[in-house]
Order: C-alpha cells, then structure tokens, then sequence
C-alpha cells in the first residue's frame, strides 16, 4: 500500500511515508509558532483525511491516528510506457491566466505528487477554451517528466471534454507518444481539476 502524511506550515509542506502505520517528522520551531496541519493520503484506494490542525508539543507531539475516509475528487494522473501510475492529488490548480486588462491569455493546470514530481499542462498561446481536440502546437507539458512542446517530436493529443466555471472541473486526457533522449515513449494521462479561477 502506498500511504503519506503531508505537513504543511507557512505554504511549506513536507512529506513522510506511513511504514507499519506510523510516521515520523523531524522538524524545528518557535515556541510562539507551534501550528502545524497533517493531512494523510491513501494513493492506492484514493482517500484522504481532512486537513487536520495541531500544535507542537516537546520533545514529541503525538498526533494519534489518522483515517483516510474521505474519496479524492480531483486528480492529474499520468503513465509512461506501461510502468506505474503517476498521481497528482496535492496543490492541484487550473486557472486562466490573464493581461492586466482581463484579458484570458492562456489555460494552466498543474499539481504535485508525494515524491515531490510536478506537472504543468498550459496552452502555448491562446487557443480557446472550446472543447475539443488539440495538439503540442497548442498546448505544452512540462515536469518532472520532461519538457514536451511542438519542438519534441510526438504524437501526443489533448482532448478538453469539460472545462466549467470557477469552482466547476476541468477535464482532460492526454496521450501519444514522444521522443526523449532515452527513446520513444507512450504517454497517457487523464486531468480532473477543480477550475480555481
């Protein structure tokens, strides 16, 4: 089973892998700054706890037992060549950047897995926001992954089947294949983010 416990203060966070149901953090404070947050993640059967708040207690702060209940709703997911499923379930985002005006500029959406890898899918100019099929001419991935633009030669498609309003989902799923300096690959993924703005 794959099970983590996040902690987060001040918009940092740090990871730790649950072994034998426990887990373990080392880490410093001020004693006029003891809030932390805890939240624990179920990877294999897409779970979590709320966000839960503690303070520091010395030398130990035991925070007693986590229990993933709650079912993940929102998720970047991605597989290279058949090996494991990558999963973003942290600070996921998708967003319209704009200009000063307003004006809606581009599409990005993006996130972070428990091993720290990253993703960020956005638009490479402005295509809109229709639904439908494009290509790397219109929208780039980068991360942990690589780098993979109309400059990388690839067949990789992105197909936008929802993207709604603030609050609402923006779906995606993207696959092909792609040449890398180690060969050529198969990407498949599949987005469901909450659309942030």
């Amino acid at each position: 089973m794959l099970l983590t416990v996040m902690l987060t203060r001040h918009g940092g966070y740090e990871f730790s892998p649950i072994t034998n149901g426990t887990f373990t953090f080392n880490t410093t404070y001020c004693n006029s700054d003891t809030n932390f947050r805890l939240k624990g993640v179920d990877y294999d059967n897409l779970q979590t706890t709320d966000s839960i708040s503690y303070n520091f207690v010395a030398p130990i702060t035991n925070v007693g037992n986590l229990t993933a209940c709650n079912a993940i709703t929102e998720f970047i997911s991605y597989q290279i060549d058949g090996d494991t499923t990558t999963l973003f379930l942290e600070n996921l985002s998708a967003y319209l950047t704009s200009n000063g005006a307003g004006t809606p500029l581009r599409l990005e959406i993006s996130g972070y897995d428990q091993h720290q890898n990253s993703i960020l899918i956005y638009q490479t100019g402005w295509a809109g926001l229709d639904l439908g099929t494009y290509t790397t001419n219109e929208y780039s991935i980068e991360g942990t992954l690589g780098y993979i633009d109309s400059g990388t030669t690839n067949t990789i498609s992105f197909n936008l089947s929802s993207f709604g309003n603030i609050g609402e989902f923006v779906d995606m799923t993207f696959n092909g294949t792609y040449v890398d300096q180690t060969g050529t690959h198969t990407l498949s993924g599949l987005i469901h983010v909450i659309r942030d703005n």
